[in-house]
C-alpha cells in the first residue's frame, strides 16, 4: 500500500516515473472483504488535486450545492422503480456530451430519457449557459476525464447517479503506464513460472533512456535488412489507429536522423515489437477487441464481454510498406481505398469485410483449420479474462473506489500463427460504433445491458445477478464474494 501522498499526486500528474512496489499490492486488499472509505484514501486526495477550476464544462455551470439539492429533490420525487426493478424510461435521466450523430448517443436515447442534447459544443451561440437538473440518474459521457472540471459528491455524481468514467483510468490507457507496470508485475513471478505465461509484446518506451538507447541500437544494427521489427505508437490519448506507424525504412530513417539532431528519442511515443508471424483469416490480418468494463469499484466488479474480429482491407505480406495490409482499423481501410481503383461496390464489400464476429471466425477455423474445439470458450475467453484480471490487479490501487463510478475499457489482442495471445492495448474510448451491420447489433445489445447492469447496482443490487444472466456479459471478478473464489477460477489459488 502506497504511504506517501506526494508520491501519488505526482503519479496522477503523470509522472509516470515513479512506479509503486507491487509486492505491497499482491496483498490482494481487495480480498480481505474491507470496504474502505474512498475519502480517506490517496487516490482521493489525488483526484482533489487534479481538478481543473473552472465555472462550466460545455456551458454547464458548476453548482457546490448541488448534490445537496438532488438529496432534497430524491426525498421528494424518488425514483420510481418497474416490476423487474429498474427506474421507469422517465426516470432513466441520462445527461451524455457524446455529439448527438454519435453511434453511442443514438442507441442511448433508445433506452432511456436524453437531457441537454445541445451541450456539447460549447462554441455554439445557440447554448446558453445552464445548471445540471436535478432529476439525473446518469452521467454517460465522452470526456474521458470529466470528474476533473465537476467535484464528484458535490458538483454531479450524488447518490442516485452513475457515471462512466474512473478517476485513475488514464494508466490502463496510457501505453507507457501498461509497459513499465507489466515489467514490474511480471518480476512478482518471477520465482514461480507455471503461475506466468508472456502476454505484451516487448515494449520501449522512448522517453527512458535505456529504452531509447536500446531501441537505437537495434534499429543501426538492422539498417540493412528489410523485415518489418518494430511498430511505432503514440504513448498516451490516442485510438483508432492515429499515432500509429509500422517502422519502416523510411520512417526509421527519419526516426535515426531525428535522434542525431536532438540527442533523444521523441518523448511520448513507445516501440512495440511486431508481430512477424500473425494468425491469418483468408491471408488477412487481424485483432480482436473486446470489452472489459469495472462495473464497480465499491465492490469491485469486472465484466468480460465478446466484441469482434477487425480485419485488415488488403491481404498480409510481411514486407510491405504499406501500413494498411499491417493495422486493422476503419482510417487505414479508407485510405487504400482510395488510393486503389475499386468501383463503388467493390469498396463497399470491402468495408463489409472488415470486421468478423465470434460464430463467423469459428466458422473459419472449423472449415480452413479444421478446428473442431470451441476456440472461444475452451481458449480465448479464459485467457483473454486471465489477462483482464493481471490488468486490475497491475492497476487497482490506482482507481478511486467510488461505488458509483464505472468504466469500459477496450481491450485489444492480436493471435500468433500458434493460436496465442498476445494484448496490443487498451483504450478508455473503445469508439463503440456501427462500421458494420454485425457490429451494429453487437453493440446495441452491449449498450443496453450495461445501462441496466449499473442502474441494478444502483437501485436493486439484489436482482443485478438476473440481469447479467440475460445479458451477454460473462464475470471475470466479484467483489461481492469473498477470498479467493471472487477470481471464478481464472487464476490458480497458488498463483494470487
Amino acid at each position: 500500500m502506497i504511504q506517501l501522498k506526494g508520491i501519488v499526486i505526482s503519479l496522477f500528474a503523470l509522472n509516470f516515473l515513479v512506479t509503486y512496489h507491487f509486492v505491497d499490492w499482491m496483498k490482494d486488499p481487495f480480498l480481505d472483504g474491507k470496504r474502505n472509505d474512498y475519502k480517506y484514501s490517496d487516490q482521493w486526495e489525488a483526484y482533489l488535486e487534479s481538478i481543473k477550476k473552472g465555472p462550466h464544462i460545455h456551458k454547464v455551470l458548476n453548482d457546490d450545492n448541488y448534490c445537496d439539492s438532488v438529496k432534497e429533490y430524491r426525498d421528494k420525487f424518488p425514483v420510481i422503480l418497474n416490476s423487474e426493478g429498474l427506474p421507469i424510461i422517465s426516470d432513466r435521466i441520462l445527461y451524455s456530451n457524446f455529439p448527438n450523430w454519435y453511434f453511442v448517443k443514438k442507441i442511448l436515447g433508445n433506452f432511456t430519457s436524453l437531457i441537454l442534447n445541445n451541450h456539447t459544443d460549447s462554441n455554439s451561440h445557440n447554448v446558453f449557459r445552464t445548471r445540471l437538473p436535478l432529476n439525473i440518474t446518469f452521467f454517460y459521457h465522452m470526456t474521458t476525464n470529466y470528474h476533473e472540471g465537476k467535484q464528484i459528491d458535490t458538483q454531479f455524481l450524488c447518490k442516485g447517479q452513475r457515471y462512466n468514467h474512473i478517476p485513475g483510468n488514464f494508466y490502463l490507457d496510457g501505453k507507457d503506464y501498461n509497459a513499465l507496470d507489466y515489467r514490474e508485475y511480471k518480476s512478482y513471478y518471477q520465482n514461480r513460472q507455471n503461475c506466468w505465461e508472456d502476454f505484451l509484446p516487448k515494449t520501449l518506451i522512448l522517453s527512458e533512456y535505456e529504452d531509447c538507447k536500446e531501441f537505437m541500437n537495434d534499429l543501426e544494427e538492422n539498417v540493412l535488412k528489410n523485415d518489418i521489427k518494430w511498430v511505432y505508437k503514440k504513448a498516451r490519448d490516442s485510438n483508432q489507429g492515429r499515432g500509429v506507424k509500422i517502422v519502416t525504412k523510411d520512417i526509421e530513417k527519419n526516426i535515426i536522423d531525428d535522434y542525431i539532431k536532438n540527442g533523444k528519442c521523441q518523448d511520448g511515443f513507445i516501440a512495440q515489437e511486431y508481430m512477424r508471424k500473425p494468425f491469418l483469416v483468408d491471408g488477412r490480418k487481424f485483432d480482436f477487441r473486446v470489452y472489459m468494463v469495472v462495473a464497480s469499484m465499491d465492490p469491485l466488479i469486472v465484466l468480460y464481454h465478446d466484441g469482434f474480429l477487425r480485419l485488415t482491407a488488403a491481404k498480409y505480406e510481411a514486407e510491405s510498406n504499406e501500413s494498411w495490409r499491417h493495422i486493422t482499423n476503419i482510417r487505414e481501410a479508407k485510405i487504400y481505398l482510395e488510393t486503389s481503383n475499386f468501383t463503388e461496390s467493390e469498396s463497399s464489400k470491402i468495408i463489409e469485410s472488415l470486421d468478423m464476429t465470434f460464430s463467423e471466425f469459428s466458422s473459419y477455423l472449423y472449415s480452413s483449420h479444421n478446428y473442431k474445439h470451441d476456440f472461444f470458450s475452451k481458449h480465448f475467453r479464459p485467457h483473454a479474462k486471465k489477462i483482464m484480471l493481471h490488468l486490475i490487479r497491475m492497476n487497482y490501487n490506482r482507481l478511486l473506489k467510488h461505488p458509483r463510478v464505472f468504466e469500459i475499457f477496450g481491450v485489444d489482442f492480436m493471435m500468433d500463427s500458434e493460436m496465442r495471445l498476445w494484448l496490443i492495448e487498451v483504450n478508455t474510448d473503445p469508439g463503440i460504433a456501427e462500421i458494420t451491420k454485425d457490429m451494429g447489433k453487437i453493440n446495441i445489445k452491449f449498450l443496453k445491458d450495461l445501462i441496466d447492469i449499473e442502474y441494478s447496482l444502483e437501485y436493486s443490487p439484489i436482482i443485478f445477478d438476473s440481469i447479467l444472466k440475460r445479458s451477454n456479459f460473462h464475470m471475470v471478478l466479484d467483489g461481492r464474494v469473498k477470498g479467493y473464489k471472487r477470481y471464478q477460477g481464472i487464476i490458480n489459488q497458488e498463483c494470487i
